[in-house]
């Protein structure tokens, strides 16, 4: 049976511990049980005993399953109070109560107080409606924001006062394994337009007592939960603190073999102190890759979205910090962005390659509670969006969940983007997973051309010719905008049969067509034989278990690794040695994908 990976419910377990603090909510209201997973819609609701109180934490990925399933409740059971928090309601909108009328109560910001107090109101004690919404003769109350936590160390950790070891206990011994996310501060003071942090309600950041912090991790330990979601919106940001955090967590994983996979949202203001605590997380085999935020490097978009990045100096000091460990360093890129052009985007991507930077490009959505989803955000920049799918269906067939994707802007066609968009897809692909980055860096140094360059004509050739390896996969995402498949081209387990094809069953027909490629679009070179046999080895793949010698007519290799500057023409044999794929990998694309942050599909190559 297939492993299912499900997260503990933090947020509403935070609400609830706080409130359940209180003797007014211990003496009267009692939980009944956590739901934390997507089941019939239809067996929840027949499993309930006339419940008096039902809240959803919802966000893009099961808001329309909240909204089914709440819908469902109410029905069954009218005088059941319905109550939703999250990033996907939508602060002080009246439209999207009545929108709703099974809904009671919609909470907004950080919902421990909230909820409490909205615990008393329904106890029919002394209370207060900062932070809630709900209709009263037909109108939203009077909306009033309730004020930030004073002291996030008095708040009770849902893990170590034991609300989430009744679900442990469910789900032991299943193919169900339970993830944890944790928050070690809360806040964040950077104002991004397209981010739902960025909208200044949780502005400064407050941390949790480090005690606090140390037991979850504890729990999390003993309790083997494999994966943590460090949801700060910052870490790093208290440099040392955070480093003793990381250090506990390694402690951790020495001690009890978990958790084993440890991933968190850096602070934007990066700094080479930052890239010291993501070493530990590397080296301990805890993180897999180090993720330095960019978005954009274009200065005018960056004023757009109200983003500052750190300096091309640090972000550079940065780089060679991670190299001299032996790791690469990945970063995310958004398109299109507010005043984002082709041209603008492509040099941000050349120059992300020049310096070695693993880049991955994300569609930019538009999120509920961020500033780039107002009426007047839209208007300015001319944002054109659609509707598009979100998640599996094949974990959620009751309801299909949708995100807004932005698919043009006013300095960004529809077409402009959907090309885009392929484009970087395919330099992620072909060249970040080992297939065809030899070949391009030659001849981006050799022929003065960019990367963009290379990779438009490598995307071309593949989409032209329909008997080619390549061309059966990415050629359903010509359209992608119109077909609704953009979400695809982030990478996902749907590469693993292209990876598979180009990379073990058809590899040497794969080489082939690239040999082909460059000799029909590129500058002829005398190199180009030694440049593919060296590519085709450099990537360890099954075909080759052996030790062999390469000899060339020149120090390719070690031109084209920057290790010498000019090419000497002399004979030179390299020596490569490879171990083939690994016997715990079933196939090669999950090798390969598995190894893709590290970068460890790569043979050593010496001198013979």
């Amino acid at each position: 049976m297939d492993k299912e990976y499900l997260f503990l419910p933090y947020s509403v377990g935070c609400i609830w511990a706080h409130a359940n603090a209180h003797k007014e909510v211990q003496d009267n209201l009692r939980l009944k049980k956590f739901f934390v997973r997507k089941v019939d819609p239809q067996s929840i609701v027949d499993s309930l005993d006339d419940p008096k109180l039902f809240g959803f934490s919802s966000y893009v990925w099961n808001i329309n399953y909240n909204l089914k399933l709440a819908k469902m409740v109410k029905q069954r059971y009218p005088d059941c109070v319905i109550f939703f928090g999250g990033p996907s309601v939508p602060g002080s909108d009246e439209a999207w109560l009545k929108q709703h009328p099974f809904i009671d109560y919609a909470l907004y910001l950080e919902g421990e107080l909230v909820f409490y107090e909205l615990c008393k109101r329904l106890l029919g004690l002394e209370h207060e409606t900062k932070g809630m919404g709900f209709l009263e003769d037909g109108k939203i109350n009077q909306q009033v924001k309730p004020g930030r936590i004073d002291d996030l160390s008095a708040m009770p950790s849902p893990y170590t006062e034991g609300y989430f070891d009744d679900i442990m206990e469910e789900y032991k011994g299943t193919n169900v394994f339970l993830n944890a996310t944790m928050e070690t501060n809360r806040g964040c003071p950077f104002a991004c337009t397209f981010c739902d942090w960025g909208n200044g309600a949780l502005g400064k950041v407050k941390k949790f007592s480090l005690c606090r912090v140390k037991a979850e991790l504890e729990w999390a330990g003993k309790n083997q939960v494999d994966f943590i979601w460090n949801a700060d919106a910052n870490f790093g940001a208290f440099k040392q603190r955070d480093r003793e955090v990381a250090e506990y967590l390694v402690g951790i994983n020495k001690k009890y073999g978990f958790p084993r996979t440890f991933q968190t949202n850096w602070h934007k203001n990066q700094s080479t102190a930052i890239v010291d605590i993501a070493i530990a997380l590397l080296e301990s085999g805890l993180m897999r890759r180090f993720n330095a935020s960019l978005q954009t490097n274009s200065q005018p978009v960056l004023d757009a979205i109200k983003r500052k990045n750190v300096s091309l100096k640090v972000f550079e000091d940065m780089i060679e910090l991670c190299k001299d460990k032996g790791y690469s360093m990945h970063t995310d890129l958004m398109l299109p962005l507010p005043l984002e052009t082709v041209d603008s985007f492509k040099k941000g991507l050349n120059h992300c390659f020049d310096l070695g930077i693993v880049t991955n490009t994300m569609p930019l959505s538009l999120l509920v509670g961020s500033e780039m989803h107002t009426p007047e955000q839209r208007k300015k920049y001319g944002l054109i969006t659609q509707m598009s799918k979100f998640g599996n269906p094949n974990t959620n067939p009751w309801v299909q969940e949708d995100e807004e994707q932005v698919i043009g802007t006013s300095t960004m066609s529809t077409d402009e983007f959907e090309r885009t968009m392929l484009l970087s897809y395919t330099m992620q692909h072909l060249d970040s997973l080992g297939f065809t980055n030899l070949v391009a860096k030659y001849y981006v140094k050799t022929e003065g051309m960019t990367w963009t360059d290379f990779y438009d004509k490598v995307l071309d050739y593949f989409l032209e010719n329909q008997h080619t390896t390549w061309h059966e996969h990415i050629a359903p995402y010509r359209n992608h905008v119109s077909d609704r498949k953009t979400s695809n081209l982030v990478g996902t387990l749907a590469d693993l049969q292209s990876i598979e094809k180009i990379g073990s069953d058809e590899r040497e027909k794969f080489y082939g067509e690239i040999k082909h490629f460059c000799k029909k679009h590129l500058p002829e070179n005398i190199n180009l034989n030694d440049l593919i046999s060296l590519q085709y080895n450099w990537q360890n793949h099954e075909k080759n278990k052996n030790t062999i010698d390469l000899q060339f007519k020149s120090n390719l290799f070690d031109y084209v690794m920057d290790k010498e500057p000019e090419i000497d023409y002399t004979p030179t044999t390299y020596r490569v040695n490879s171990e083939g794929r690994p016997k715990k990998f079933s196939n090669f694309g999950d090798y390969i994908f598995a190894h893709r942050y590290k970068k460890t599909f790569h043979n050593k190559v010496t001198k013979a």
